[in-house]
């Protein structure tokens, strides 16, 4: 890591690479706009807008995430308020603007939360600055997810909740209702569905395809629920409860195991080129089909079980552990810049493992580029000396 870091680097060689950086984001999103024709914030009838709001150009934001930090780095360095202003507004378009304008709230917490940690660690007040800048982060979140657009009946959709149906004794006299007889149609179709087992936990699993198992929940189990969650909490509660019901199935059900697989799939792109069928058998276990997220131990349990989870999780936090012990003794950017990058996958960890993400490589990417270029920089220059 030492011998990567830049630490070194002059205000001048530091500006001019966050004036590029953040030239690249911005063109990368400007191309996507121009490509695609729309900004997906301001798409109010298209609510899927956000996720068909790519093109490869958009990569270029991706791969200039890093320049959020630095450019706090810059800022810090300087007192020329026109400077300052300019690396604010740096700072601002590319952890805001830009995120919430694509409606893209996991890179917006991704460029939030490394901000968090490089602010946090430069700062005296350590734990206050960190408190206060994740609660900035998770309230541009909320800004975030009004961009989708979501009515209280398709959050209710989206979400569906567990219920049960009142039932009233038969009675010859009262002929059954359109909703009562669509709702016989239902049930006979449901029961009509192929059903893999019914079991103690009082789930059936349905296949949905190859590679999908929705585990659903029989009436029996649900006797005593009768409370709903409004539909704007239910966003809420399913973002942080969602991806810990998924992993609750991957360790009742999972019995296959895909062998690092998943941990890699940040380098998919490669692996579907040598061999497609790689990642389409790999088998899923979700409480809804719509709901794909499992928090930050679902891969490794997947990839070698029970195993697996625990050597993951020890070799996580003893990479943590190292980073953040050389940096405290040497105060280098570079592993401060990797320990941001922990950071983030252990905040949202309750969400997804971000280390399987192909953003996580991308992070990886640039820091590796900018301190090689950099240290090439400042070779050539002692060698001219």
């Amino acid at each position: 890591i030492n011998k990567l870091d830049f630490s070194d680097t002059t205000f001048s060689q530091l500006f001019l690479l966050n004036i590029v950086l953040f030239s690249l984001s911005l063109f990368g999103f400007i191309m996507t706009v121009k490509i695609n024709g729309f900004i997906p914030f301001f798409e109010t009838e298209n609510i899927n807008a956000y996720s068909q709001f790519y093109t490869k150009f958009f990569l270029l934001s991706h791969f200039s995430i890093i320049n959020i930090p630095l450019a706090y780095i810059s800022f810090r360095q300087t007192n020329v308020l026109f400077l300052k202003i300019s690396l604010f507004a740096i700072i601002i378009i590319q952890t805001f603007v830009i995120p919430i304008l694509s409606v893209n709230r996991g890179v917006f917490l991704i460029g939030a939360l490394i901000l968090t940690l490089v602010i946090a660690y430069t700062s005296k007040r350590k734990f206050l600055t960190l408190i206060v800048c994740i609660f900035v982060s998770f309230s541009g979140y909320e800004i975030g997810s009004i961009g989708r657009h979501y009515t209280n009946k398709m959050l209710e959709s989206s979400f569906k909740q567990s219920e049960t149906v009142p039932t009233r004794e038969p009675d010859d006299k009262v002929a059954p209702t359109d909703e009562e007889n669509a709702e016989n149609e239902l049930e006979e179709k449901e029961q009509n569905e192929e059903v893999i087992s019914y079991n103690q936990y009082g789930e059936y699993l349905r296949k949905v395809n190859d590679s999908l198992v929705v585990v659903e929940h029989s009436s029996e189990t649900l006797h005593n629920i009768s409370a709903k969650i409004p539909a704007k909490l239910l966003f809420l509660y399913s973002y942080l409860t969602v991806s810990h019901d998924n992993f609750d199935l991957a360790v009742k059900y999972n019995d296959s195991y895909s062998y690092g697989l998943r941990q890699l799939s940040g380098f998919k792109f490669i692996v579907n080129r040598i061999n497609p069928a790689l990642y389409t058998d790999l088998i899923e276990y979700r409480v809804q089909g719509n709901l794909t997220t499992s928090n930050f131990l679902s891969t490794s349990l997947y990839d070698f079980g029970i195993i697996g989870l625990l050597v993951f999780s020890v070799l996580f936090g003893l990479l943590a552990g190292i980073v953040e012990k050389i940096y405290q003794r040497s105060n280098s950017l570079t592993s401060l810049l990797l320990l941001s990058f922990l950071f983030y996958c252990t905040v949202l960890c309750f969400y997804s493992n971000y280390t399987a993400q192909f953003i996580f490589i991308m992070n990886l990417v640039s820091l590796l580029t900018i301190s090689i270029f950099l240290g090439t920089v400042r070779y050539l220059k002692s060698r001219m000396k």
